[in-house]
């Protein structure tokens, strides 16, 4: 039988460190019942229990396996069919729609989304484009819906620069991004 507590605590034997338990074991105890401190460090305790606990075959994982009401993991959701339309037609609602339209199937995509990469990378192809033909557009580029999806392509724009096609938007700068497509679709509704 081992007794163990704090440094200092047994016996009023001081520890070297900060790290080290004092450990009593009954065995190494002289015949009169005293027992006999011993300086260990919490990394040698921590791993003798380990190597007890493994031996009598209960594991870190053994409390999860008793539970009566685990919970299943649900099974992953269908793959989504995207369709991009990467190309541009020279009407400024339109071309807005669409290309706002594939920011937001790109924004919401997950983690290894089947032709992610390639989505993302026609997305952005068309972000440049559409960018390149309307920012010197004066009747456009001074319009609400211009000024806050330029804001929102720039964003998007520079996570998959930064991050890579293959990475997912993380949840924060995604809820900002559909906020700001809400304030795009309103202005376009209104032709502003």
């Amino acid at each position: 039988m081992a007794f163990v507590g704090a440094a200092g605590v047994q016996r009023g034997q001081a520890a070297r460190s900060r790290n080290e338990v004092v450990i009593c074991r009954a065995e190494d105890a002289p015949s009169g019942g005293a027992q006999t401190p011993v300086l260990r460090t919490r990394r040698e305790v921590l791993s003798a229990a380990a190597a007890l606990l493994a031996a009598a075959g209960v594991s870190a994982a053994a409390p999860a396996a008793f539970a009566q009401d685990a919970a299943v993991a649900p099974p992953p959701p269908p793959p989504v069919e995207y369709k991009f339309d990467f190309r541009l037609t020279g009407d400024y609602k339109a071309d807005a729609t669409a290309v706002l339209g594939n920011m937001r199937s790109v924004t919401g995509m997950a983690r290894g989304t089947p032709g992610m990469a390639d989505n993302v990378a026609g997305t952005r192809k068309s972000m440049n484009e559409f960018v390149a033909q309307y920012r010197r557009n004066g009747k456009v580029s001074g319009s609400v819906s211009f000024s806050t999806l330029y804001t929102a392509i720039n964003t998007l724009s520079g996570h998959f620069q930064s991050y890579g096609n293959s990475y997912p938007v993380p949840e924060k700068r995604r809820k900002r991004l559909n906020a700001q497509y809400v304030e795009i679709e309103k202005a376009l509704a209104r032709g502003r």
